[in-house]
């Protein structure tokens, strides 16, 4: 008996939160890819078209548009929320082989293939073992999966805070959605979430910051400016690590020790440096956008009351639960269900922490980051809904300025979009209550992940399958 007892203990030590985060991921992840069709992901189709022109794949996507996405039948489904799979054509195409032979020759990878990168390398996988056409797609996505299983786990591993709050965002439904899919959002989230989650690592380690991790960071910061430039302000969250922490040496030169003495020069050629950028870049629309947007703070601020009035519930129902083409969405109880979850989760902790605490300073810091890349989100696709609306984009300054007061919402945000933010402000508000009774803490979670495994599964297989 006493045998067993022990087997037991090691058995419960050795499940870690990271060990149950592979298993769920791989479980749902492998469902999600099979149960949600070709294509059915927001975009999916034009990221494949991204993949193929980042590598030179260009025959490979022609063939899979043509003799798969068409002929299969899976074109149709997009914004038809009656129409489901068709089983004959589904049938038809499961057969499939590309016609195209790969050759090293007309490969052509250009730096934004990093945004693809996993899924690219599944897609060519089965293209080199010649299997048809459907299975390269779900290789591609498969690879998306283990890239994001590997980082999730990573992140779970070197977080020392709310692990079972960083579990819980990179296992949302439409975390999990976007995570298995062929598109950025694969590689991007997690890249965010692990920036977050080390920049955590280091406040709260003992040992000095030296310059490997900066360049950790900073090695991580490049896939995300080239997918999507606004979530690199998550570094700004850096600034919760104390300038004491940092041993920044080159040779007898002490940056930590110049920066402390001539505090205010750093700051004003940061400052500089910014408006730099600014300037060189006053002919992007993005960049025109933001400056006009602060120059006319009150119609920029009407305009965006109007738009998170309008859309405040929408957004939170992507941020769940809106898969497909924004036609499947989990009920409003599934959503208050998780909301309470997850609530119940940010007001505890398991972790001890010793004498190192997020102070009120600190945690407006984090605060702040997170709403930075809300905020220039927003900004972006502000920019975008004056292109699709008709507006001059080339115009100056001046003309953008006008445009603020014209349109009534900004239009093509998603909540999907606020994922990589979400555990900056979680831990932010989060509380510190030490929680002794840790198997109804997990007994909590087991319930949630396994309630939204069966309702998710059974809403996509329902909208996609006769």
């Amino acid at each position: 008996m006493e045998a067993f007892k022990n087997k037991i203990g090691t058995i419960k030590n050795k499940i870690t939160i990271p060990i149950v985060f592979l298993i769920i991921v791989f479980i749902e992840g492998i469902v999600f890819s099979q149960v949600i069709p070709l294509g059915q992901v927001p975009d999916e189709m034009t990221h494949y078209r991204f993949m193929s022109e980042e590598t030179g794949l260009y025959d490979f996507y022609s063939e899979l548009a043509n003799d798969v996405w068409v002929v299969g039948g899976f074109c149709d489904i997009p914004r038809n929320p009656d129409v489901k799979v068709d089983n004959a054509k589904f049938e038809k195409v499961s057969s499939s082989h590309f016609d195209s032979h790969l050759s090293l020759s007309n490969l052509n990878i250009s730096i934004k293939s990093v945004r693809h990168l996993p899924a690219t390398i599944g897609f060519v996988i089965g293209i080199i073992f010649g299997l048809p056409i459907l299975w390269c797609t779900y290789l591609a996505e498969f690879f998306s999966l283990l890239f994001y299983a590997l980082m999730g786990f990573i992140i779970l591993k070197i977080v020392p805070v709310k692990k079972d709050i960083f579990m819980f965002c990179l296992l949302l439904p439409m975390s999990m959605q976007q995570g298995i899919s062929v598109n950025y959002d694969a590689v991007l989230n997690p890249c965010c979430i692990f920036l977050f989650a080390y920049i955590l690592k280091l406040f709260y380690q003992d040992e000095k910051i030296k310059w490997r991790n900066i360049f950790v960071m900073l090695g991580v910061l490049i896939p995300i400016a080239i997918i999507k430039a606004p979530y690199t302000l998550i570094i700004f969250s850096a600034l919760i690590i104390p300038l004491s922490k940092y041993d920044l040496k080159i040779r007898n030169f002490d940056l930590v020790y110049y920066i402390k003495k001539y505090w205010l020069i750093t700051l004003l050629l940061f400052v500089s440096c910014v408006m730099l950028l600014v300037y060189l870049g006053r002919g992007n629309t993005y960049i025109k956008a933001l400056v006009s947007d602060f120059l006319n703070i009150g119609d920029t601020f009407s305009l965006f009351q109007r738009t998170i009035s309008e859309f405040s519930y929408y957004h939170l129902q992507q941020l769940i639960g809106m898969f497909g083409w924004l036609d499947s969405t989990v009920s409003s109880m599934f959503i208050i269900f998780t909301i309470v979850i997850l609530t119940y989760l940010n007001c505890n902790r398991t972790e001890d922490t010793g004498e190192v605490v997020l102070n009120t300073a600190r945690r407006i810091i984090m605060f702040v980051a997170g709403l930075l890349v809300m905020l220039l989100i927003y900004i972006a696709l502000q920019a975008w809904t004056y292109e699709i609306l008709g507006y001059d984009i080339y115009g100056g300054i001046d003309k953008y300025g006008t445009y603020i007061s014209k349109i009534d919402l900004i239009l093509g945000v998603q909540g999907r979009y606020f994922i990589p933010c979400l555990p900056i402000l979680l831990v932010a508000v989060s509380g510190d209550s030490v929680r002794k009774n840790k198997i109804s803490y997990y007994i909590v979670q087991g319930i949630y992940y396994s309630i939204s495994f069966i309702s998710v599964i059974i809403l996509l297989h329902s909208r996609y399958w006769k």
